[in-house]
């Protein structure tokens, strides 16, 4: 895991469960949509 990532989930892990359950879906949203991209470009 990088270092830059480390420091932002030390910084989530700090908020309240329902800020942190907001954040987790933004990051596995923008995992899940930068994957189609690339399948539609491959």
């Amino acid at each position: 895991m990088s270092t830059l990532l480390e420091k932002a989930l030390e910084k989530v892990v700090a908020l309240p469960q329902d800020e942190q359950d907001a954040i987790a879906s933004q990051i596995l949203a923008s995992i899940a949509d930068e994957s189609a991209w690339k399948t539609r470009f491959a």
